[in-house]
């Protein structure tokens, strides 16, 4: 099978559903394990959906933070699937969150690590955004409290799994640096804090996998991200840490503002989207 293409995993994807509508060969463990994870951890993303805060009390109608749920599900479940491909791979690693909000994302993504039996770790400084000049953001935006964050992934995730990090990434990492990672998944909207919580990338196993919010589909040309540094493009500290380790990254377009990046030579692939929805709607 040709995996390097959508089109090629379309048809893995469409025999793979073959063989789950098989009687016996469905009840294969490998089988059954796979389409448990997606079944239980898409129903779960509804569920979250559905039933999280849909607005931020502390902010007015108009503001950017206005709205608690920044990431759809066709953004979040790419990385949800990654978990379980890594971990099949027999990736070692822990998981980490940099940027939470609210939880929103934190909650669905809990509860895939929770299932899979990895440890996440969610960095933020609890207080909102750091100062940035010319950025187009104000400091103190998309802030959520530990209480607050704690409360949401207690009703809406898996908080067994998670372990909290307080604070700006610089004070965070200034003395201290995170366990070894399989995957990040990074939602910090500032050139300044993807640039200091890089020291993560140091952390990560060779076939890690990245996960970025603030990306288009126009920065993956081919294999390569062209993009430029901005006050509020977290991407480039990525792509230049990446490159200084000898791990130059490539990826794909996920959905919404997010994109998939992992080590050209050594990193794990992930999914076509579309592919990927489709296979968890069949199983549905």
């Amino acid at each position: 099978m040709d995996l390097a293409t959508a089109a090629g995993q379309q048809r893995f994807a469409d025999r793979l559903l073959a063989i789950m509508a098989t009687p016996d060969l469905n009840a294969l463990p490998a089988i059954a394990d796979y389409a448990r994870y997606l079944t239980d951890t898409m129903a779960h993303c509804r569920f979250v959906e559905r039933h999280f805060p849909q607005t931020n009390p502390k902010a007015s109608s108009g503001a950017a933070d206005f709205h608690c749920k920044p990431n759809s599900i066709r953004e979040l479940f790419p990385i949800i699937h990654q978990l379980y491909v890594l971990k099949s791979w027999g990736v070692d690693g822990d998981f980490a969150e940099f940027g939470c909000f609210k939880g929103y994302s934190s909650s669905m993504l809990s509860y895939a690590c929770a299932h899979l039996g990895l440890k996440m770790h969610i960095f933020d400084s609890f207080e909102g955004l750091p100062p940035s000049e010319k950025s187009g953001y104000d400091a103190g935006q998309y802030a959520g409290s530990l209480d607050e964050v704690t409360d949401h992934v207690t009703r809406f995730g898996a908080i067994e799994a998670v372990e909290f990090h307080k604070g700006f990434f610089a004070d965070t990492f200034r003395d201290w640096r995170p366990p070894q990672l399989m995957c990040l998944w990074m939602d910090v909207d500032l050139e300044v804090s993807s640039r200091d919580l890089m020291v993560a990338a140091d952390r990560l196993s060779p076939e890690a996998t990245l996960f970025s919010h603030e990306c288009t589909a126009g920065i993956f040309v081919e294999g390569a991200i062209v993009t430029q540094p901005s006050p509020d493009n977290p991407i480039p500290p990525m792509l230049a840490r990446h490159n200084e380790l000898q791990r130059p990254l490539t990826g794909h377009y996920v959905a919404g503002y997010t994109g998939a990046f992992w080590p050209r030579d050594t990193g794990v692939p992930v999914i076509n989207t579309e592919v990927l929805m489709n296979l968890a709607r069949k199983l549905a």
